[in-house]
C-alpha cells in the first residue's frame, strides 16, 4: 500500500518527467525544418525522376535516405552527404543488427563470454577505427571553435554539438583520442 509521502514523491517524480519531456520536445521542433530539408533533398539525390522503366533496389535507396537524414541530425552538415561516411553508417547498422541476432541466439549469461568469438560481433567493431578517423578531427575543430570564440550564438545544430556542449556542464573531463 502507498503511503502518502510515496504518492507524493510519485506525483513530484511524474511532474518532473513530464517538465523535461515537454523541454526535450520543444528543442527537438528546432529539427524539424532542418529534417524536411534533408528528406527532400535526399530523396531528390536516391530517387531521381526516371524517363524509362528503371529497376531500383528500394532497400538499399531507403538504407542512403534513412543514413543521410540520421546523419545530419546526428553528426552534423560536415558529415551528412559524405559517401565514405554514409557507407560506414549503413554498414555498421547492418553489422550490429546482425550481432545482435547472432548473440541473441546464446543464454544471457553466455554473452559476456561469446561475445570475443562471434564473427558478426567482431564485424562491428572494426568500424570504430574508421569512425574516430572521420569524427576525432570534427570534435578538434568544433572544441577549438568553441575555445577561440568562433561561435558567436550560431553553433552547429546537431547532436554532436549538443554533446560537446553539455561535456563541460555535466562530466569533470573531457574525452581525448
Amino acid at each position: 500500500m502507498k503511503t502518502e509521502t510515496d504518492k507524493e514523491h510519485s506525483s513530484s517524480a511524474k511532474a518532473l518527467e513530464i517538465g523535461w519531456v515537454r523541454k526535450k520536445a520543444n528543442s527537438c521542433a528546432r529539427f524539424v525544418p532542418v529534417l524536411f530539408d534533408t528528406v527532400d533533398e535526399a530523396l531528390a539525390a536516391d530517387f531521381p525522376s526516371y524517363k524509362e522503366w528503371t529497376p531500383v533496389n528500394v532497400n538499399q535507396k531507403l538504407l542512403r535516405v534513412i543514413a543521410k537524414v540520421s546523419n545530419r541530425i546526428f553528426v552534423g552538415p560536415e558529415l551528412w552527404l559524405n559517401e565514405d561516411w554514409i557507407a560506414i553508417s549503413i554498414d555498421y547498422t547492418l553489422k550490429v543488427f546482425a550481432g545482435a541476432n547472432a548473440i541473441g541466439k546464446w543464454r544471457p549469461w553466455l554473452r559476456p563470454y561469446v561475445q570475443y568469438f562471434i564473427k558478426e560481433v567482431q564485424n562491428t567493431n572494426k568500424f570504430k577505427q574508421r569512425a574516430e578517423d572521420f569524427m576525432v578531427p570534427i570534435i578538434k575543430a568544433r572544441r577549438e571553435a568553441m575555445a577561440n570564440g568562433k561561435y558567436d550564438g550560431e553553433r552547429p545544430d546537431d547532436f554532436l554539438q549538443w554533446c560537446l556542449d553539455q561535456e563541460g556542464k555535466t562530466m569533470n573531463r573531457k574525452v581525448e583520442r
